[in-house]
């Protein structure tokens, strides 16, 4: 008899960021062996702002928008079960145009 869990994400990172707008973030590589639904999380922040998250291409041929989005605080930014790839965020805007502090959460 096998008994099966929740499905769990392929992988992911926790980090603290302070940024500036047009901060982008480490790359990661989703192998794209799972069914999850991959997100970012910004939580614990000082402040709202706009997030767009892209799947990397050869220069110079332009990275794939896969979510552009305003947050806030605390919930997560899904995009979905993507292709393979190596993907990554920018940070596009702030609420007050300054310096945001959070936590980060990757899971893909």
């Amino acid at each position: 008899m096998a008994v099966c869990g929740p499905a769990a994400a392929e992988g992911g990172w926790d980090s603290t960021i302070t940024a500036r707008p047009s901060y982008g973030s480490r790359t990661w590589v989703d192998k794209n062996v799972d069914s999850t639904n991959a997100y970012v999380k910004l939580y614990v922040c000082n402040q709202r702002g706009a997030v767009a998250i892209f799947r990397n291409r050869q220069w110079p041929v332009p990275d794939v928008t896969v979510k552009d989005t305003t947050w806030s605080c605390d919930n997560g930014i899904y995009y979905g079960d993507t292709a393979a790839g190596d993907y990554h965020f920018t940070l596009k805007k702030t609420s007050n145009g300054g310096v945001l502090d959070a936590n980060v959460q990757v899971r893909y």
